[in-house]
Order: structure tokens, then C-alpha cells, then sequence
């Protein structure tokens, strides 16, 4: 009965001594242990290569005799230079190069010993001199395990300084991001923008001028007239990282209120004004201040519902314009804005089929004033609008004209709301 109940509780010991070193072993083999290499050179280096290897069983994993000696004709064997040494390390996967350098005198025998790191600089130097036979090996191979332990702490603190160096440049980064998303979303309150309607009330003048064949010039001035307008700003990406968050996009549109233009014989003309412009393209920020360009379509109609003398224009144009803004104050309530666009027309509308030929380019400034109260979004926008035409004789259809130009002038107080 005792032998009986004794062997489960055997077992049990059994299975638990087992488990126990089942866990010890691999923590044993997690400890970091230096790899190391020795080159011994000189009367009697195998005997004291052999002692030394003894003494650093324990602090560092060996490469063979062999293995050295293979490496070493491989790599040239110039251990002089710290590019030989280097080479000889890589050659064998060591982090740590022990070289010995043996001269008999007498019966004593002087080593130098030197450890070097992977990449070839010396860690610490030291001479012994060792008495003849086994005792002297010992004293070689005990000062050699001295200045082992000396090398490896040498690394360790050049490892951990080296660490420290890289989690100093880690939080420089990280607080270098933090305060420009505190600059861009100013405590927090209100994301960047990404998608924001703004409607527009404002007004417009505008002015034609015709020189015709005959030496007349002949004009169309509206005079000041009111206009609506529609915004909507897209910036998809304004909270991603890298150079995506710069992709913008703008559609915009306006419509002129009661427009009488008057012609040369003084005779005022109902007329229709629309304008229309979609962009895209790219913006950097760089603290307060961003660049950048952007791309785009519009159409710039001037409608007259009567006239016989000047006809309606309405131009369809590409344009190209570099932007810029800063902000003047951090909270967001003041930035302004410059842009100035260049725009390739691609016809005038009656204008062209009338006089023949088209615009040969257009040019635009804007000066803006913009902020946001929260998610609340306004802007004063000031624009001038200039275009520059040149006609074609062979191809009008009507009076012949020489070439002529149109200016536009607007101020356009915008507000509206940030939905993303």
C-alpha cells in the first residue's frame, strides 16, 4: 500500500523537475552571449591560445581554431589595419576580436594583448609578461579575460549610449509632430479641414474694349453689379501623414444679379454673368506658411441678351496658378492668401465667331482673407481678372477687328460651414 500511494507523488516530482527545466533552459539560452574570436601569434600561440580559451568559455561564445585560421586566409590576415580586422570579424559573425602577440625572452615570455570590436577599433591594450611552462600560460590567459571583461563593458555602455542617442532623436520626432498638429488643429477643438461649403455675396465691374480696322475703339463697361456665389474646398487627406495631406481641390461658381451693361450708343442691355472654375492640386505646409500649385478648368460667360454692336464672350479656359498663404494668427481666425493664375482660353464664344481668333491667354490675382471660429468657416476674397485678345481677319464673321482686352475687378465676402 505505501509503494502504492508513493508513486503518484513520484510522478508528480518527476513532471515538475522536468517542467522546471524545461523553462530554465530556454531562459538560459535567451541570456546575450558576445561572440568572440582569438588570434594567436608567436612561439607557443596554440598552448596559450588554448589557455586563454579556457578562461572565456564563460563570457563569450568561441570560434574554433579552425574557423579563425580558415577566416583569417580568406580575409588576407592583415590584422594591422582596422579595415583587416573588420573583415575578419565579418568573415566570421564576431563581435568581439581577441589578437595575442607572443615574444620569448629567456625563459619569460612577453604577450601583447589587444581586443578589438566588429568594427575594427581597439576596446583595450595591455602587455603581460608570463613566467616559462603553464604558470606563465595561466598569468598570459587570466590578464587576457581582465581585458575581455573590460571590452565588453566598453560595448555595453557604447550600446546603451547609442540607445539613449536614438530614443532622444525618437521624442525630438514625436514632439516635433505633436506641436505642428497643436499648430494645425490649435488645442484640439477643430480638425483640419477637409471638406467646407462657403456661400458668397459680393460685386463685380467689368469692362470690354474692341479696337476695331477702322482706328474706333469700341466698349462695354457694366458698371458695378451684385453677384452669389457658391465655394466648396475639399482637402481629402488633411490628417494623413506624409506629402498625400497636401492634395486640395476647389468648385466654385458665381452668378451676376441684375446686369445692364451699357453699349457705345449709350443704350443699356440686360445681360447674364456666370462663372464657373474647378481645381485640383497640391499644398505643403510648412509651419505657418504653404505653397503650392493648382490645376484647373472654368468658364467666364458675359451674356448680352441684344446687342449689334459688341457680342457676348464667354470664355472656356485651362489654368495654371501657384498659391500661397500664411497664417497670421494661430487660433486660426486670420490667414492670408495670394494667387495668381495664368489661363489658356480655348474661345470667346460669339466674341471669337464675330471677330475671328481666340484669346491667346488671360491672367488672374486674387489677395484672400480667411479664417474659421470652430467649424464656422468666412473669407474676403479681392480679384482681378485680366484677358488679352488678338483676332483674326480671315476668319471673322462680321465687323473687323484688330484686338482688344477685358478687365474684371470683384470683392466677394464669403461664410460657411466646415461638415468634415
Amino acid at each position: 500500500m505505501r509503494v502504492a500511494s508513493s508513486l503518484p507523488v513520484a510522478l508528480l516530482a518527476l513532471g515538475t523537475g522536468l517542467g522546471l527545466a524545461a523553462f530554465a533552459r530556454p531562459a538560459a539560452a535567451q541570456e546575450e552571449r558576445r561572440q568572440l574570436a582569438i588570434v594567436a601569434e608567436g612561439t607557443g600561440a596554440s598552448a596559450v591560445r588554448r589557455a586563454i580559451a579556457g578562461e572565456l568559455a564563460e563570457l563569450a561564445e568561441l570560434a574554433s581554431e579552425a574557423a579563425v585560421e580558415r577566416a583569417t586566409s580568406q580575409t588576407g590576415g592583415d590584422l594591422s589595419a582596422p579595415f583587416g580586422r573588420a573583415a575578419l570579424a565579418r568573415e566570421l559573425e564576431i563581435d568581439v576580436l581577441v589578437r595575442v602577440q607572443l615574444q620569448r625572452s629567456g625563459r619569460n615570455t612577453t604577450a601583447t594583448l589587444a581586443v578589438y570590436g566588429a568594427d575594427g577599433r581597439p576596446l583595450a591594450e595591455r602587455d603581460v609578461t608570463g613566467g616559462p611552462g603553464a604558470r606563465g600560460r595561466r598569468t598570459i590567459a587570466e590578464a587576457a579575460r581582465d581585458l575581455v571583461q573590460t571590452a565588453i563593458t566598453t560595448l555595453e555602455e557604447r550600446a546603451a549610449e547609442e540607445e539613449r542617442r536614438r530614443q532622444a532623436a525618437a521624442r525630438q520626432r514625436r514632439s516635433g509632430e505633436e506641436e505642428e498638429e497643436e499648430e494645425e488643429e490649435e488645442e484640439g477643438d477643430t480638425p483640419p479641414e477637409r471638406l467646407a461649403v462657403l456661400a458668397g455675396f459680393g460685386g463685380r465691374v467689368r469692362s470690354l474694349d474692341i479696337t476695331l480696322a477702322e482706328g474706333l475703339i469700341s466698349t462695354h463697361d457694366s458698371g458695378f453689379f451684385p453677384e452669389l456665389s457658391l465655394l466648396v474646398r475639399v482637402r481629402p487627406l488633411a490628417t494623413s501623414r506624409g506629402l498625400v495631406r497636401g492634395i486640395t481641390a476647389e468648385l466654385g461658381g458665381a452668378l451676376g444679379l441684375g446686369v445692364a451693361a451699357t453699349n457705345p450708343m449709350g443704350e443699356e442691355i440686360s445681360s447674364t454673368v456666370i462663372r464657373f472654375h474647378l481645381d485640383a492640386g497640391w499644398v505643403h505646409t510648412m509651419g505657418r506658411l504653404e505653397l503650392g500649385a493648382m490645376l484647373g478648368f472654368g468658364l467666364d460667360s458675359f451674356s448680352f441678351d441684344r446687342d449689334d454692336l459688341v457680342p457676348s464672350t464667354s470664355y472656356t479656359y485651362l489654368r495654371l496658378a501657384p498659391v500661397g498663404a500664411f497664417t497670421v494668427v494661430r487660433s486660426g481666425l486670420l490667414k492670408l492668401g495670394l494667387t495668381a493664375g495664368l489661363r489658356l482660353a480655348f474661345g470667346a464664344g460669339d466674341l471669337s465667331d464675330t471677330y475671328g481668333g481666340t484669346p491667346a491667354f488671360g491672367f488672374d490675382l486674387a489677395l484672400a482673407a480667411s479664417g474659421h471660429v470652430g467649424r464656422f468657416v468666412y473669407g474676403l476674397d479681392l480679384g482681378l481678372w485680366l484677358w488679352t485678345l488678338s483676332f483674326d481677319d480671315d476668319n471673322a464673321d462680321g465687323m473687323t477687328g484688330v484686338d482688344g482686352s477685358e478687365l474684371s475687378l470683384s470683392a466677394m465676402l464669403r461664410a460657411g460651414y466646415q461638415i468634415w
